[in-house]
């Protein structure tokens, strides 16, 4: 998605040139219903590094990484990375779990948990929108490329570091 995406291109700074750097998503295609196409299975078979956001909505990722190519591929699963930092889906006035039955709002706090049915927690996989996620993930992102091209790692790691920096200055404001 974008701002994985731009992220990505923000770590590789000038060297996005000698990068080859796919967003999957186009415009307007939504998470929770993408497919990938023959082409992008082949694409990222081979790829040195797959980011992606984790979570149900990309469930299909696991089919398409058993055919990679590329055994030594890097894949980042931006919802592991964060770990305890995923928050649980918060029942939000109007929305409703897909198993939900109608019930009273004003029963709930707006902390209320989104559970499915059986109790099972869901996590809310909108993790791109919190600033100080980003700059976890950033670091992440950084240390793959740094593995991934160890020529130019000084580079990644500088470019990181100064776009934390920014993310940082963004969330204090």
């Amino acid at each position: 998605i974008f701002p994985e995406y731009d992220w990505v291109m923000n770590v590789l700074g000038d060297k996005a040139s000698g990068a080859d750097v796919t967003m999957l998503l186009d415009n307007g295609v939504d998470l929770h219903s993408f497919q990938p196409t023959a082409a992008d299975i082949m694409k990222i078979s081979s790829c040195d590094l797959f980011i992606y956001v984790g979570g149900e909505s990309d469930e299909w990722v696991e089919d398409a990484l058993k055919e990679a190519v590329n055994k030594n591929m890097v894949v980042i699963n931006l919802m592991d990375e964060l770990g305890d930092a995923v928050k649980e889906e918060e029942l939000v006035e109007g929305m409703q779990g897909e198993d939900e039955e109608e019930h009273d709002h004003d029963d709930h706090d707006e902390d209320h948990e989104h559970h499915h049915e059986e109790g099972e927690v869901e996590y809310d996989e909108h993790v791109w929108l919190s600033l100080r996620n980003a700059q976890v993930l950033v670091k992440s992102i950084s240390e793959a490329l740094q593995k991934i091209d160890a020529g130019n790692a000084e580079a990644y790691k500088k470019n990181a570091d100064s776009y934390i920096e920014s993310l940082k200055s963004l969330d204090a404001d």
